[in-house]
């Protein structure tokens, strides 16, 4: 008899729990899936809000030290710039900017292009994520566009492009590869390296 009470209460335990726990939790997580999916516009700034809040903070503890070696070629490259080299400085075009995860690797005085098709990454690259702590970094212009479709940048007038964590969700790898070659400058004039992925 105390066995079947016993066996009673736990499925009454068991019930209760799925009907207040695992039921509204199932519910919630569906109804975020589906307004995530199907609104682009919440999409866009929830990813913006998750990346900069939630994703960077873990990812760049964990990927410190490959990006400090992975983006070192750039202290020591000359700009085919005539004005830029007399600054000692180089252009650099940043494909998936966000809101400046790599800045503090880039050298001083360096200019800077962003380009990223998400637009409320703005308000985090310029406020408390990036420029306040890197003003070593000089930002010549953000463009919100696909790395796909650069054409406001003009041939043959970037040192260096650089990208992390993006090339797997360009539309077109191809036209992404067209769009940078276009954009960088002649090879003969540099002294490293110019594409970093």
């Amino acid at each position: 008899m105390v066995m079947i009470t016993v066996m009673a209460f736990g499925l009454k335990m068991l019930e209760t729990f799925v009907f207040f726990l695992v039921l509204p939790t199932l519910a919630l997580f569906f109804s975020l899936y589906i307004i995530l999916k199907y609104c682009s516009f919440i999409r866009t700034r929830w990813f913006a809000w998750f990346h900069s809040n939630i994703w960077n903070p873990v990812a760049e503890v964990l990927t410190f030290h490959m990006k400090k070696d992975h983006f070192r070629e750039l202290q020591t490259m000359t700009s085919c710039d005539t004005e830029l080299r007399k600054e000692g400085s180089i252009r650099i075009l940043e494909i998936g900017a966000a809101h400046g995860c790599n800045l503090e690797f880039y050298p001083d005085k360096c200019r800077l292009i962003g380009v990223d098709p998400n637009p409320y990454f703005n308000s985090y690259f310029h406020e408390a994520h990036s420029l306040k702590k890197n003003q070593h970094v000089i930002v010549e212009r953000l463009m919100c566009c696909g790395a796909e479709d650069m054409k406001d940048v003009p041939d043959n007038s970037v040192d260096a492009v650089t990208s992390t964590y993006v090339l797997c969700s360009v539309t077109s790898i191809q036209e992404t590869l067209k769009e940078i070659l276009r954009v960088l400058t002649p090879v003969s004039c540099q002294k490293s390296t110019d594409l970093i992925m």
